[in-house]
Order: C-alpha cells, then sequence, then structure tokens
C-alpha cells in the first residue's frame, strides 16, 4: 500500500506540473502579447485557468472511462479510473475549483468536456463535492446547495462500485444531503438538508425528503410520497403515499420519529448450518491447484445464498457463508476469513496457512448481505466447524501427472529453442527434438515419482548426454528459468515448480562441464547474444570499408549485408568450439526457414562472386586481409583479451579459410607463407 501511495503522489506531481506548467505558460503569453501590463493580470489567469480546463480535460479523454458497476481492486478498470479520477482532482485545487463554479460559462464547460451532462442552467455551490464529475447527470434548473455530497463511487471489500447519479430537472439537493452511487432523483423532487440518500435508490418525480431522514439503499420513494423529517427507511423499502408521523401514530412501521434511526425491530428467519462433510477428525487430501483447495460441504436452511452486497428485497433472507481457517490466521490478504461461499461446497483455501499440509480447524459461519454475522435468539454467531487432517498430494499429481510432465517437456523444447542464451545447444538438425521431448518428460516423471522412468529407451546418465558439450553454469541456469517459465504456462503453482526445479539442481554436477563460464571462446564472448553483437559490428565495418563494401551492394547500389550473412557468420564462429554445428541450421533456423535453406561451406559462399560493376572484380588477397584486419578492429573494441583473438584467429585456421574465400587460392601462399612452406 505503501508503494502504491508514493506512486499515486509522484503521478499526482507529474500531471499537476503538467497542467499547471502549461496554464502557466498560457497565462504569461497572454499578458506578454498584451504588452505586459499589470493591468492585463486579470486575463492572463483567465488564460490560464482556461488552459487547467483544456489540459486536464485532454488528460481525462486519454485514459479509458471505466463502465458502472463493481470493479476489482487492482484490476485495469480500477487503476483506469484511479487515473482518471487522479486528473480530475487537479480541478478540485484552491482556488481552480471556486473560480470554475462561480461561472455558469466556465462550469458548464468543465462539466461538459469531462464527460458529465449537466445542464446550463443546472446551479451548484462552489464548496458542494461531486466525487466523479463525469458520473453526474444534472437536468435544467437543478440546484445542489452547499456542501452537497454526490458519492459517485465507494470501496467495498475490495472492489470498487462505480455509479451515476441521475438528477431531473428542477430537483434540489438542500443544504448537507448525501447521495450515493445509482441514485435517480425525478423531476421537481426535493430533498431537505442533511438527509441521507443511499445506493440504488429512486425517489420520483414530486416526491420530498424531509430534514436529516435516512433512506437505506435499494428503496423507492414514489411520485408525490413525503418522507417525514428524521425518517429511517429501511433497504428495499417502497414508499408509496404520504408519510405522516404525529405524536405517537406512525401510519408507516418505516416512518420512525426520534433523534436517530431506530427502526421497530422485525423478526427474520434464522438460517441454521451444518458441516456434512469431510468428517471431524478424518485425513482429508487438498486439491492439486495452487490454492491447496479443500472442499467443504455443508447443510444450509433459511437462507439464499448471494455474493456480498448483491441480495435484493425479494431474496430475504439473504447473505452469504465466510470461511475461516485456524481462527483467521490463513486469513485472504487483508482480512481473517479464508474465503466466501456462494454455494455448496465452500472452499478453505490451505495455501493461505503456513503450513497447508496439517491439522486445521475450518469454520463455516452465515453472514448477512453487508458482511455483518448473522446471530441467533440467543446473540451468538451462527456458525459450524470442523478439524481435519490435511494432506497435500504427491509432486507428481500436482505437476498434472505424466500427461502433465510430458506436456510440460514439450513445452521445455520449444522453449530452449527460443532463448538465445541456450539455443545454440538445440538447433542443430541432427537433434531428434520428439525423442529429446519424450525423453525429458520421463526425466521429469522420474524426479517427481523418484522412481524409474517408464521408457526404457532413454538414456538417463546426464554426464554420458551431456558429454563435451562444454555446458556451462550459466546455461544451466538458464535452463532452470526458462523451465520455471514454462511451469508458469502451464498454470503450475510456484511452489510446486520450486520443487521440481529443486529436483533438477543436483543435476547440475553432472550436466556442467564449465562452472565458470568461462572455459571456452564461445563462453568468453557472451554465447550466442555476444556473438551476434560482435558480428552485426563487424559487419558494420565492412560495409564503411570502400575496398570490401564494393562486395555487398544491393539493388539500390548501397551497401548491406543479409541477414543470413551474418546468422551464418555467427554460427560458423559458435562452432570453433562451441555447441553450433555449421550447416545443421536449417530449418531450426528462422531465418535460414525463410530462405529455404542452411548455410554454405566457405566455397561455395565465395564462389564466383565479384565486387559491383564496372571493375567486377574477384576476390583477391587484398580484400581478404581487410576483412581480417576489419575482424581483428572489432574484437579489440569489444576488449576482447588478445590471446582470445589469437584463439579465434588460430580456430579459423586462416591459410585454409584463404583458399576457399579468394579466387586465385595460390594467392594465399603469399599472404602465409609461413602455412606455406609446412
Amino acid at each position: 500500500m505503501t508503494a502504491f501511495l508514493l506512486l499515486y503522489d509522484l503521478l499526482f506531481v507529474l500531471v499537476f506540473c503538467i497542467v499547471y506548467g502549461a496554464a502557466t505558460f498560457a497565462g504569461v503569453g497572454v499578458v506578454s502579447a498584451l504588452g505586459g501590463s499589470p493591468w492585463f493580470a486579470p486575463v492572463g489567469v483567465l488564460a490560464g485557468l482556461v488552459t487547467v480546463i483544456g489540459v486536464t480535460s485532454a488528460l481525462h479523454a486519454l485514459v479509458p472511462r471505466p463502465p458502472n458497476g463493481a470493479h476489482k481492486v487492482g484490476s485495469p478498470t480500477f487503476i483506469c479510473w484511479g487515473l482518471r479520477f487522479l486528473i480530475q482532482r487537479q480541478l478540485c485545487l484552491f482556488p481552480t475549483k471556486q473560480l470554475i463554479h462561480y461561472s455558469s460559462i466556465l462550469r458548464f464547460l468543465t462539466y461538459r468536456s469531462l464527460g458529465s451532462r449537466v445542464s446550463f442552467t443546472t446551479s451548484m455551490s462552489s464548496d458542494a463535492v461531486i466525487l466523479d464529475w463525469d458520473r453526474l447527470h444534472a437536468g435544467p434548473g437543478v440546484v445542489l446547495g452547499t456542501e452537497v455530497r454526490v458519492y459517485t463511487h465507494y470501496l467495498d471489500r475490495g472492489r470498487l462500485v462505480l455509479g451515476e447519479v441521475h438528477l431531473g430537472k428542477d430537483a434540489l439537493l438542500a443544504a448537507l444531503v448525501c447521495v450515493g452511487p445509482f441514485v435517480r432523483i425525478g423531476e421537481g423532487a426535493r430533498v431537505d438538508p442533511e438527509a441521507r440518500i443511499g445506493p440504488r435508490v429512486t425517489i420520483e418525480a414530486g416526491a420530498r425528503v424531509g430534514p436529516c431522514a435516512v433512506i437505506r439503499e435499494d428503496s423507492v420513494v414514489r411520485a408525490g410520497a413525503r418522507v417525514p423529517e428524521r425518517a429511517w427507511i429501511d433497504k428495499g423499502s417502497v414508499i408509496s403515499s404520504l408519510l405522516l408521523c404525529l405524536g405517537a401514530m406512525t401510519m408507516l412501521s418505516a416512518c420512525p420519529v426520534g433523534p436517530g434511526p431506530d427502526p421497530a425491530p422485525t423478526v427474520d428467519a434464522v438460517p441454521a448450518i451444518v458441516i456434512t462433510s469431510p468428517e471431524p477428525g478424518s485425513t482429508v487430501v487438498t486439491s492439486t491447484d495452487a490454492d491447496r483447495t479443500l472442499q467443504v460441504g455443508f447443510a444450509l436452511e433459511r437462507l439464499t445464498l448471494k455474493s456480498p452486497g448483491t441480495c435484493l428485497t425479494g431474496d430475504a433472507p439473504c447473505g452469504h457463508v465466510r470461511v475461516t481457517v485456524d481462527s483467521g490466521a490463513c486469513g485472504s490478504t487483508g482480512g481473517t476469513f479464508n474465503s466466501i461461499a456462494v454455494s455448496n461446497p465452500a472452499q478453505a483455501r490451505l495455501a493461505r496457512c503456513f503450513a497447508a499440509a496439517g491439522q486445521h480447524l475450518i469454520r463455516l459461519a452465515v453472514a448477512h448481505d453487508s458482511g455483518a454475522p448473522w446471530l441467533d435468539a440467543a446473540g451468538a454467531e451462527i456458525a459450524a466447524e470442523v478439524t481435519v487432517v490435511a494432506e497435500v498430494p504427491p509432486l507428481v499429481a500436482r505437476l498434472g501427472g505424466r500427461d502433465g510432465l510430458h506436456a510440460l517437456a514439450e513445452a521445455m523444447v520449444a522453449r530452449q529453442l527460443a532463448d538465445p542464451n541456450i539455443n545454440a545447444y538445440f538447433r542443430n538438425a541432427s537433434i531428434d527434438h520428439t525423442t529429446m521431448a519424450a525423453c525429458l518428460g520421463s526425466v521429469f516423471e522420474s524426479l517427481a515419482t523418484s522412481q524409474a522412468p517408464e521408457d526404457s529407451d532413454c538414456e538417463m546418465d546426464m554426464a554420458a548426454v551431456h558429454a563435451g558439450l562444454g555446458v556451462s553454469m550459466a546455461d544451466f541456469d538458464d535452463w532452470i528459468a526458462q523451465l520455471l517459465l514454462a511451469m508458469s504456462g502451464l498454470g503450475i503453482a510456484g511452489e510446486d515448480a520450486e520443487e521440481l526445479a529443486a529436483l533438477l539442481q543436483p543435476l547440475s554436477q553432472h550436466i556442467v562441464e564449465d562452472p565458470d563460464n568461462d572455459a571456452t571462446l564461445y563462453q568468453r564472448l557472451g554465447r550466442r547474444p555476444g556473438l551476434e553483437s560482435a558480428v552485426g559490428m563487424f559487419a558494420a565495418k565492412l560495409l564503411m570499408d570502400p575496398i570490401i563494401a564494393r562486395y555487398f551492394l544491393n539493388d539500390d547500389g548501397l551497401p548491406d549485408y543479409s541477414s543470413t550473412f551474418a546468422l551464418c557468420l555467427v554460427r560458423l564462429l559458435g562452432s570453433l568450439d562451441g555447441p553450433f554445428i555449421y550447416g545443421e541450421g536449417f530449418p531450426l533456423e528462422p531465418t535460414l526457414l525463410d530462405e529455404g535453406r542452411a548455410c554454405r561451406t566457405m566455397a561455395q559462399a565465395h564462389s564466383g562472386l565479384a565486387s559491383s560493376a564496372p571493375e567486377s572484380a574477384p576476390i583477391g588477397g587484398i580484400e581478404f586481409l581487410q576483412v581480417v584486419g576489419a575482424l581483428h578492429d572489432t574484437l579489440h573494441y569489444l576488449l576482447v583479451p588478445p590471446e582470445d583473438i589469437e584463439l579465434l584467429v588460430a580456430a579459423m585456421n586462416l591459410p585454409a579459410l584463404c583458399t576457399q574465400i579468394i579466387a586465385d587460392p595460390a594467392e594465399c601462399a603469399g599472404l602465409f607463407p609461413e602455412a606455406a612452406g609446412r
């Protein structure tokens, strides 16, 4: 919550700077344009105020408007509402709000630009509070008195409830009236001072609500009806005639007279609840989902089950069942209850406990629609309890059984082919990925069950399988990271994913041959991402060399190199002492797949290659040395140690490479005399 509040404040300051910075710029600009005289300062203030309204409305319009209704806190619609509310509050700062409401024109334009449907003749006090300006609908002649409060949203049990307020023609809300969301007040209706109108109340045309009266949610005051002073109208009531409260005589029980709400007591049907399963003291196995859910069956009498806050008058008696585990120790975020049941069976989510396995006390308590506990005639809470011993399913079941583990293996094969940090080991055509997926599934199954795999055709000796590949600790860690992502994508609980990863971790001692990530040039140069970066820089140097660039001209006569050239060079360098197998990239490399061929040998790639017209010169010794020099420069620029540069050049076998690239291989003897003498 602290982080959220800090972020909100930061965004508020940012929007404030944008809005009032633009206003200052506009105001000063107008005064300067008029000659800079202090007499024009009020004009500048007006220009700044109009700019505040315009910029705020523009920012407000950029954020989608959430629909009316309930939205979970933290959801995208909640975030959109928060941003719009933050932007709108720029207009509530002193004296901006006062100046807007003192002017009928500015008030009308402001509310309209924010999306409100307010008539030009609507009158409202400058100290009236409308929480969401875009959710007020006010017809002609509507009056909002001093300190009227129009609450178009509220927060309730992790939900944001948004609702418009509609005020009909000539409606009057007198001083200190409070109105909730989804309220409709009809034409000519009057609400006298300090009255309280709850959510979803309808006051029809010509009705009048007396001072200090309270009308609770979902009630209706029919056309022409009168609600007396200080009356308490319970939720769901329908007031259809004149209410008269004279002395001790009360025409309707909904009209008590006194200093506050004290309605006549009503006798509700008292619900009853009994837990039918599991049996007390029994051992039960939780579900395999991330919540470690335990199903609790119950029998309930004399109660309509509905989600909190959704009961209607015709549903009575209506409420829900609150589930607590271990006396509230396993509660949801910010509360003591574990879950809410509106159907049978209830669900106890044991993952919210310190440990899901073990003994737990599960309690089902009946609650009113408001969340208040339902009490019996003796004042005791209506509830039932059961104590059980919970067991968590074995890991193999939590991972989806054999089918789930093999689905994970298939997902992992796809991920290891996609991850540039590790796919050099897998993007080689000689690898049978179907067999790899089957065997990987068998490995997962063996670890999850602590038993030998069913597939006897798979080699389970990890050292033998990975011998000579030069797998580094970084490779292994990246593979585990991809495994965790694969399990997350399949909906496997984080705790279960970590358990499987922990079982795989000891295999690193059989798989990893390079624990320090520096045994090969491939590792020291940064694996595939490092090689791709180096090749990209190397190719750029070639294009800037006028001698070499002639061999890379495209159809437009501009120097360029193909993605196939870069890819094949990466695979060539990565095959010197790394896991790439040159010539086996097709069809696993998308670039080669698009072109429909594998990387060619050096001789094939350079055979008959000549520079652009008019020279059309074949590759010679000078060009070859220029290319070698560009490679040296690139490696030096990337701070590759000199000894590694020497090792790389030696591994490339430049004398042999020369004979495959230049048009006249005899020139190579002059370029590399020491090699010719051997």
